[in-house]
């Protein structure tokens, strides 16, 4: 009995630590790609539904910050998404690389496919931006991504290629 509950209270201490552990490292890059989902949504909202064809460019955006920390995502004046952002109380991102954004996609011909995937032209899967820790969060990200850049596109072009 004594041995059966020293077992179980090892197993409950490490499983705290791990706990403690994980919760530490992926609060840090949730906080961290929820701003960088929302500076493309904000890049978007302000460039008719076009994608960023490069980092350059992003960065150039009068929402993104740059500086020796690396980029800081700011809520614009003027905004019909989510405000504040994390780079509103200071957060940096020490670098968009993790992320894997996919800079210069064109959105116009991307499709959805039975299973939620965003396909191009030839059928292969396109990601837009993924959580480091989680690739299946990549899929969630571009479908929202398409729906914003679908609201944001000239009336137009929204007749002219359905989302």
């Amino acid at each position: 009995m004594r041995s059966g509950l020293i077992v179980v209270g090892i197993c409950l201490a490490v499983s705290i630590v791990a706990g403690v552990v994980l919760a530490g490292r992926y609060r840090g890059e949730l906080v961290q790609v929820e701003d960088v989902v929302t500076g493309l949504i904000y890049f978007l909202e302000k460039n008719e539904g076009r994608f960023p064809q490069s980092q350059e460019e992003f960065e150039a955006s009068p929402f993104v910050e740059t500086g020796p920390q690396g980029v800081r995502i700011l809520s614009p004046e003027q905004t019909k998404y989510r405000k504040p952002t994390h780079g509103d109380k200071g957060l940096w991102i020490p670098s968009l690389e993790p992320f894997k954004i996919n800079w210069g996609a064109q959105l116009d011909g991307l499709t959805v496919d039975e299973f939620g995937n965003a396909r191009d032209t030839k059928g292969d899967k396109v990601r837009l931006v993924r959580w480091p820790s989680s690739e299946p969060s990549a899929k969630e990200f571009t479908i929202l991504l398409l729906r914003v850049a679908a609201e944001n596109r000239p009336k137009a072009a929204k007749e002219a290629s359905p989302p």
